[in-house]
């Protein structure tokens, strides 16, 4: 059952939530269910973890994850287990900015544990995602290409106040981004990746840098 306060936070923010595609898989439809994210903030831990994140950053966090591939999500959660695990943070995981311990990491993006325990067995023996990791092999080039990115992007975007995501200016084209990028590189006289493999280490890696839509926010 829900509470009153929990009708009025979903109809306050509603209209920002990223709509669910009609043709998305049920079980994406079932983790960004309101009753289900309900469910999950109120089933928390003794140091009530969740309570730091609101249900719109919860959403927002779901959505990221779970549109992405299922290599894409095994890709991002074994580097984030991989990153506890080198920090001695492995029962630790910052979400948002905030803290959360294992169990409320699993509830905030509706990961199963048996999911999360067989990865973190791997992300602690020091293995690799497979598949897609293979193809990209983390080379000189492709983490120049990540710094360079990121530097870009303290640069040119803008932070919404109420969510993870930053944002390219208004007609920002991907290609454009790539081609600085490519510039650079070439000025630095260092070799570079190619478009193909940026624009795939954008999608894996950075979800949350968007290109505006329309021209104001």
């Amino acid at each position: 059952m829900y509470t009153v306060y929990f009708h009025l936070q979903l109809h306050t923010f509603s209209d920002r939530l990223p709509t669910v595609p009609s043709s998305s898989k049920s079980i994406i439809k079932k983790v960004l269910t309101p009753s289900i994210i309900y469910k999950d903030k109120t089933c928390a831990c003794k140091r009530k973890c969740l309570t730091k994140i609101g249900f719109e950053e919860m959403y927002n966090l779901r959505y990221r994850y779970w549109t992405k591939s299922k290599l894409e999500r095994r890709v991002w959660l074994l580097d984030t287990l991989t990153d506890s695990v080198t920090s001695k943070r492995s029962t630790l995981y910052t979400v948002s900015g905030f803290s959360l311990c294992h169990w409320c990491f699993l509830k905030a993006y509706h990961i199963n544990k048996d999911v999360y325990y067989s990865t973190l067995r791997q992300a602690k023996t020091g293995m690799k995602a497979p598949g897609l990791c293979k193809k990209i092999q983390r080379s000189g080039e492709y983490l120049r290409a990540m710094n360079w990115f990121e530097t870009y992007v303290e640069y040119h975007c803008d932070r919404m106040p109420h969510l993870a995501d930053m944002y390219l200016p208004y007609k920002t084209r991907k290609t454009a981004v790539y081609e600085e990028y490519l510039q650079e590189m070439k000025r630095c006289e260092d070799d570079n990746i190619s478009a193909t493999t940026f624009l795939s280490m954008w999608r894996i890696y950075y979800p949350n840098i968007k290109i505006k839509k329309v021209s104001q926010i």
